[in-house]
């Protein structure tokens, strides 16, 4: 097999990485906490994207403030629909960027990072740069904290539960 279909094989994980971090800001409503990091706070900003896996092909885009709290919004995963993209806002410390992510090839579009402002245009690109890699990072980060639960059976078990219950209202 080569390297591409192992990679479409795969795809559905990031498709389930931003499902799990929707749960947990609509859940858990407190930062992730990251392995050697400071903690993160996620917010899914106006725009999130759902889409069924398997059977009907169906798509449906949720916009507003708060675009996972609907009751629509559980509605679709009670449906077996999962988040293929959406718009997120985080914040470490007194850093913030927003963007959208794209769960099956997480492309990231629309960045939004911290922008320090009257420096020299060679500083200011260079303090821009030195943001947007540190949001990859910090995404890493993020995925490597939900691959830790979904490869263990027992932790994402529960994980599917949680999900359940809230979604079910």
């Amino acid at each position: 097999m080569g390297l591409l279909e192992r990679i479409e094989q795969k795809a559905f994980l990031g498709a389930e990485f931003l499902t799990w971090l929707w749960l947990r800001t609509e859940c858990d409503q407190a930062p992730i906490e990251l392995e050697g990091e400071d903690s993160v706070d996620v917010a899914f900003e106006n725009t999130m994207a759902l889409e069924a896996e398997y059977g009907e092909a169906t798509a449906q885009t949720l916009r507003g403030a708060a675009p996972g709290a609907s009751a629509e919004a559980r509605a679709a995963l009670l449906e077996g629909k999962i988040v293929k993209r959406a718009k997120l806002h985080l914040t470490q410390g007194e850093m913030e960027w927003a963007f959208t992510l794209r769960g099956e090839t997480f492309d990231f579009s629309a960045i939004r990072v911290p922008a320090p402002k009257g420096l020299p245009f060679d500083e200011n690109v260079s303090l821009r740069m030195e943001a947007v890699e540190r949001l990859f990072a910090l995404v890493d980060k993020l995925y490597a904290a939900f691959l830790a639960i979904r490869l263990d059976a027992d932790s994402w078990g529960a994980e599917l539960a949680r999900l359940r219950k809230w979604a079910g209202g």
